[in-house]
């Protein structure tokens, strides 16, 4: 032993140490016929004797192996509950007031082998352990390739640059490859076939930030232009694959949230407008009151003092409306959005 690991051992306290585990005892063997064996149980293996202190080299040896079984069973010729312990071969042990010994000496079997293990697991993950590549070595990486990805193409560099790499630079990722993709092959792989048509989760291929980053990227732009592809994306989900519109809204209310949108961003008005030609008057209002709830839980806008921003995005929402429309609309907005009549009285002289 050298000295290091003679020190590494004298700073641990006994019960620290860990040692094969020992235990001795007299038991009832069954071996043809009944035996009584004193047993030394030494780590995986069980030395049965004659006699307790017997010096003889004794042939009654029981080696466990990692697919030993333990079981107590009724032995209806004998009328005796036994232990058989099976693996590669087979003891037989009279259940009597050895049992506990020998149960402590399965269980730290059984947990020494879990360990070990767990020790052989976690040295194997240490040696595959993901490299992280630099934003160079990606984008070198990604450069190779001129023409437009394919969906397999970027399922297979995902796949190779590693989840580390991936989950570090996944949006800087996004953005350069899926450049000239269309909204339909957005779906029919991030919708349809990676996220399993998990909508919420989809959002999350739209925009976020990076691990490490705060900065929220928009993969197909954060303008005019990719707020009406995002709205496109859910239009067209919505009509294929006749998704209920309370499932539209609550994924959408989401991803709006997590993407740090509010009420006085463009892309949010953008993107919602263009929804609400999906949506009738009421659902159209649950989902504002939705969002001016957690605006305001916020303290991001109070929607009820009607800032020049709320006035100009509800006009827009309500463009080409009729009077009857929008009347339902106010009328709606006094019942479940709690606004002072004052406030309504204001909202009414906006809008009509």
């Amino acid at each position: 032993m050298n000295e290091a690991r003679l020190e590494e051992l004298r700073m641990k306290t006994i019960s620290q140490i860990n040692r094969p585990y020992y235990m001795e005892g007299s038991v009832i063997l069954f071996d043809k016929k009944w035996k009584k064996r004193y047993l030394i149980w030494k780590g995986m293996v069980l030395y049965f004797y004659d006699k307790k202190g017997s010096k003889d080299i004794t042939k009654e040896v029981y080696e466990l192996s990692k697919d030993t079984t333990w079981n107590i069973e009724s032995d209806t010729k004998e009328k005796k509950n036994v232990i058989k312990l099976k693996g590669k071969s087979e003891v037989i042990i009279l259940v009597d007031e050895s049992i506990t010994l020998l149960e402590n000496g399965y269980n730290q079997f059984k947990q020494d082998i879990e360990t070990e293990r767990k020790r052989i697991e976690m040295e194997q993950s240490k040696m595959k352990e993901p490299i992280l590549l630099s934003w160079e070595e990606v984008e070198k990486r990604i450069n190779v390739k001129q023409e437009k990805w394919s969906s397999k193409e970027v399922q297979t560099l995902l796949k190779e640059l590693g989840k580390i790499t991936t989950e570090k630079y996944l949006y800087d990722i996004l953005c350069k490859i899926l450049n000239g993709w269309n909204e339909q092959e957005f779906i029919d792989f991030f919708y349809k076939e990676y996220c399993e048509e998990d909508l919420e989760d989809m959002g999350s291929f739209l925009a976020g930030s990076n691990k490490d980053s705060t900065t929220i990227q928009f993969v197909f732009g954060n303008d005019e232009k990719g707020a009406h592809f995002i709205a496109n994306i859910y239009i067209k989900i919505y009509k294929q694959y006749e998704i209920v519109w309370s499932e539209i809204a609550r994924c959408l209310l989401v991803s709006l949230a997590s993407w740090k949108l509010t009420s006085k961003d463009k892309m949010f008005q953008i993107i919602t407008i263009d929804l609400f030609n999906l949506f009738d008057p009421a659902e159209i209002v649950t989902f504002l009151h939705l969002y001016a709830e957690y605006e305001e839980e916020l303290n991001i806008c109070l929607w009820s003092s009607l800032p020049e921003h709320i006035q100009f995005y509800l006009k827009e929402i309500t463009h080409g409306w009729k009077k009857e429309q929008i009347n339902s609309m106010i009328s709606m907005i006094t019942l479940m959005w709690s606004w002072k009549s004052d406030d309504i009285e204001h909202l009414k002289h906006i809008l009509i």
